[in-house]
């Protein structure tokens, strides 16, 4: 850790700086069930969405036009991570076409992925896509909210990609935010 002063506007201010530290990922990914949360579901059946699940999410019917459903990821600690797969509904016709992602630190305050970026979800209900991020985010909460879907309900399955910490570094100005550094290229 570092201290600065900072004068742009002619005013003097100080602030520190620091890296994070982020733990490894080696024991928790998939997620269990037990650390993902819902915003509506159709039945406790459909309360699911491990890519391994017989079952899935889903949405009460009616919802196709609403923007307000999501899935929410607990990790349980902050973490690096650096992408999603998902999948649709897999014995129904129904998939989440694209879905925006948040991630939060607390809970609380929530920062939208690659600025708020409409990611491509699934052209079917059985095919895995992956969607890596611009960069791996230091998240311990991850929501996907779907903006277009199949049918009239939300169904999906997903899954987190979790990165290698050695792989991220993140600059933290106390006072100032959060900013992503780099990543980590193997030659």
């Amino acid at each position: 850790k570092a201290n600065c002063e900072q004068d742009a506007s002619g005013s003097g201010s100080s602030c520190s700086l620091g890296l994070e530290e982020l733990d490894e990922p080696s024991t928790y990914a998939p997620l269990e069930e037990s650390k993902r949360t819902y915003s509506d579901t159709y039945s406790a059946t459909f309360a699911v969405s491990r890519l391994d699940a017989s079952y899935y999410w889903s949405t009460e019917t009616g919802t196709a036009n609403r923007k307000t459903e999501w899935m929410k990821f607990d990790v349980g600690f902050l973490t690096a991570v650096e992408g999603i797969t998902t999948r649709g509904g897999t014995d129904y016709n129904c998939y989440v076409k694209t879905y925006k992602l948040q991630y939060s630190k607390d809970g609380t305050v929530w920062t939208d992925v690659d600025n708020g970026k409409d990611f491509a979800g699934n052209t079917d209900q059985s095919t895995l896509v992956t969607n890596d991020f611009d960069a791996p985010v230091s998240a311990r909460y991850l929501k996907v909210i779907p903006q277009t879907f199949e049918s009239s309900y939300v169904c999906m399955k997903a899954d987190l990609k979790f990165a290698d910490p050695g792989k991220v570094t993140r600059l933290v100005i106390k006072g100032a935010g959060t900013y992503p550094c780099f990543r980590e290229r193997t030659l």
